[in-house]
């Protein structure tokens, strides 16, 4: 690009020439940095699938329980954040984009599990 520290996006090599008049890039114009305002190119869909919250738990039987001396015993699994389907890449289209900065992260994927006993 331009400015220092800015670059442009590989799909550059494929843009509007008066030999490839077919391209769906733009030309070629370092100096006009609106030549995109207009432009529908970067519009894609952020349909998504995203998996929050899996929780599993079991309780075993008093029956076997007592067996061992115990009066109770818990295991559980919980995972938090699990998973993103979109084929949107970039930015997490669970952001708003409007009020988000570029530095926002998605939030983080916990995974945890435990075991309650009780004698």
């Amino acid at each position: 690009g331009i400015s220092a520290g800015t670059n442009w996006h590989k799909d550059i090599e494929k843009a509007w020439t008066p030999d490839n008049t077919a391209s769906s890039v733009p030309r070629l114009n370092r100096l006009d940095q609106y030549s995109n305002r207009q432009s529908d190119r970067f519009m894609v869909k952020s349909n998504y699938l995203s998996l929050q919250n899996i929780t599993f738990g079991y309780s075993f039987p008093r029956k076997v329980l007592n067996n061992i001396g115990m009066s109770g015993l818990r295991l559980y699994f919980v995972a938090d954040n699990v998973a993103l389907f979109s084929k949107r890449k970039g930015l997490d289209p669970r952001q708003g984009y409007a009020s988000s900065g570029n530095d926002s992260y998605s939030s983080m994927r916990t995974i945890s599990g435990g075991v309650t006993l009780t004698f």
